[in-house]
């Protein structure tokens, strides 16, 4: 005798749960998709300038300017504390100071020149003013370590 395979179908309920996963997923999905789109239009109203209409070379000179600009710190203040220095403790404190809030100051000018740049000088110019200065602090924290002959 052969066994018939009995196929028990999903009871009402059973649907309704699937179902109701589904709309869950769906509005899960574009509540996502709704956040991404609110930061973009965050990202565009901070920059004045709608992100497709930026070209994509001034995009990667954000990257390397903000490399620049860290590497340079880094070398900066690295270099007051380093272990070549001759100096005793009370002088490296008297030059640290200075060079520090020197240092933080340029930063400082750099976050608020983005700011107040980007709306009204735009990307390109205040990309290639970064770019300028992160290349300066690079170089300033090159010669600081005697790097360059």
């Amino acid at each position: 005798m052969r066994r018939r395979r009995v196929r028990v179908s999903a009871g009402p309920s059973r649907r309704r749960r699937r179902r109701e996963g589904d709309e869950m997923e769906v509005l899960e999905e574009q509540i996502w998709e709704l956040m991404a789109l609110q930061q973009r239009e965050d990202i565009e109203a901070l920059l004045g300038v709608p992100l497709p209409n930026i070209p994509a070379i001034i995009s990667a000179l954000w990257r390397i300017d903000s490399l620049f600009l860290n590497v340079g710190i880094t070398l900066i203040l690295s270099s007051l504390f380093s272990l070549h220095r001759t100096d005793p403790l009370p002088h490296l404190l008297s030059d640290t100071a200075p060079i520090f809030f020197l240092v933080a100051l340029g930063h400082a000018a750099v976050s608020v020149f983005w700011l107040v740049g980007m709306r009204g000088l735009g990307a390109p110019v205040t990309t290639y003013v970064s770019l300028f200065v992160g290349l300066g602090s690079f170089f300033w924290g090159l010669g600081s370590w005697r790097a360059l002959v």
